[in-house]
């Protein structure tokens, strides 16, 4: 079974839903997807995934460090039909960078736990994000299609997706 991925569609979405909650228009730093700011340079980092763990690269946080704005630190929880989104203070990362684990390139990792409509970042004791608005379903169309299909264009459906070359 393929891995499943927070992909530039589901960034997208995330970017859209923020911009609403802020009334804000963001645009991309430099050449970073993650690295997002506001009209008066406030900064924005949207990260998103499937699981518990989420990376920065260690370019953003020097360049953050430098920069020392303040900032909201977005993180999107994927799920397979829909995306929970949690916001909080960014400088708090920042600040507290070291407490982050290290890839083996240098980049930073840390680890999420979600409790009601908190969100908390297991490395950095005090940092807690809070849920955006109500969950966003996607993928719906999907499953309202399939879900109309007879049991013989499902079947089919599933043998193709399992071995798309046999169909």
């Amino acid at each position: 079974m393929r891995t499943l991925k927070f992909d530039e569609s589901d960034r997208r979405k995330v970017i859209a839903e923020v911009e609403a909650h802020f009334a804000t228009k963001l645009s991309q730093v430099g050449r970073f997807k993650k690295y997002l700011e506001d009209e008066q340079g406030r900064p924005y980092w949207v990260l998103g995934g499937y699981d518990d763990w989420h990376g920065v690269s260690a370019e953003m946080v020097k360049k953050e460090r430098r920069r020392q704005l303040g900032g909201v630190l977005v993180v999107a929880k994927r799920g397979r039909t829909s995306i929970d989104i949690y916001a909080g203070d960014l400088q708090q990362m920042v600040a507290r960078e070291s407490d982050l684990s290290h890839t083996q390139t240098g980049d930073y990792q840390f680890n999420i736990h979600i409790r009601g409509n908190s969100m908390m970042v297991k490395e950095i004791s005090g940092l807690v994000l809070h849920k955006l608005g109500p969950t966003h379903e996607v993928g719906l169309p999907i499953v309202a299609m399939i879900s109309k299909m007879s049991d013989v264009e499902r079947q089919r459906l599933f043998k193709a997706m399992k071995d798309p070359e046999g169909v």
